[in-house]
């Protein structure tokens, strides 16, 4: 039974990472409960206007912590899933593909759960450049989704790494 879910530990973290990155496509900042962007927007920025058709232009700008937070579980998790699809035994270097697979998802935990903060804009008002950043905002349910998501692939990328001791 054991060696089954050493089988299938990495497909199943593969999808979990697949998965948060796939929220991307959902609503991740909301203000008083209406969502305000998509993840998308938050990740690889973009540019809107303040009051609809009219009034200053903002620009979200690309950021990087967001595209760890969302796409470095994912790119680390096919890698491990290259490497070890194919060994049946357990091994250290398995192991600490394991650590790094619970490592790299808590960073995107903490990474996630500061997405407001992490996601700025500029805009020009009278002839000034404002810059600031989105810290008054919450987590709309993209956000959510793939917090909760990381947090299920850290847990199983810990047991994964446990497994990985000869018993």
């Amino acid at each position: 039974m054991i060696k089954k879910i050493q089988n299938i530990l990495p497909v199943i973290i593969l999808l979990l990472s697949l998965f948060i990155a796939s929220t991307i496509f959902l609503p991740v900042l909301e203000y008083d409960g209406e969502a305000m962007f998509s993840g998308f927007i938050a990740v690889f920025g973009g540019e809107g206007r303040v009051f609809g058709s009219f009034g200053p232009t903002y620009i979200i700008p690309f950021s990087y912590y967001n595209f760890i937070a969302f796409f470095l579980p994912s790119i680390l998790s096919i890698l491990v899933f290259i490497m070890v699809i194919n060994e049946k035994k357990t091994s250290v270097y398995k192991m600490v593909l394991g650590v790094l697979l619970s490592i790299t998802f808590t960073l995107s935990i903490i990474l996630i759960f500061q997405v407001p903060v992490n996601t700025s804009y500029s805009t020009v008002i009278l002839g000034q450049t404002v810059t600031g950043n989105y810290a008054n905002y919450q987590l709309a349910i993209g956000g959510i989704i793939s917090y909760v998501l990381a947090i299920i692939g850290s847990v199983l990328s810990l047991l994964y790494t446990i497994l990985q001791f000869e018993v």
